[in-house]
């Protein structure tokens, strides 16, 4: 599979809990790939309509796709899970069934475990990574998040 060699290339970057982390997550990522947020409807509808704008260390609107929910994955997608904790069994069971072969899932939140929740839910033939930031975000409203940049790192 494409993701057991060292480098992982993606045609496809969903973030699952397009929160105040996961949005700043998304606007990065989509400078220089196919992202779409996925999140509640008020949220989806502004950063759509108006964009998503980022302050902080950083000071700049993205215009990434937003969704409220993934309908389809393509070949090579990769799923960021930005979901409070609580909520990642029941987030990733709504995308089981659209899962590929060669989908990866990067669990990206606060606590321990919860990598081993995901892969429970989605099975063993799933690739599901480990995340670890010391990023910072405030989800201000709609459309608005701050930002304190940190460090990421991903684990297999």
């Amino acid at each position: 599979m494409f993701w057991e060699s060292e480098s992982m290339s993606f045609n496809k970057i969903f973030i699952l809990g397009a929160g105040a982390i996961g949005s700043v997550y998304g606007a990065l990522l989509s400078k220089r790939n196919d992202v779409t947020l996925v999140g509640n409807k008020k949220h989806v509808e502004t950063v759509n309509s108006k964009g998503l704008t980022i302050s902080g260390d950083i000071n700049e609107t993205f215009h990434p796709r937003a969704e409220t929910e993934i309908r389809e994955i393509p070949e090579k997608t990769l799923i960021i899970l930005t979901t409070k904790a609580y909520d990642s069994a029941a987030a990733v069971r709504g995308i089981k069934r659209l899962l590929r072969e060669d989908t990866a899932v990067l669990v990206l939140q606060n606590g321990l475990g919860n990598e081993d929740v995901v892969r429970q839910v989605l099975g063993a033939n799933t690739k599901v990574l480990r995340g670890i930031t010391t990023m910072a975000a405030e989800f201000f409203e709609a459309g608005k998040i701050r930002f304190w940049s940190g460090e990421t790192t991903v684990k297999k």
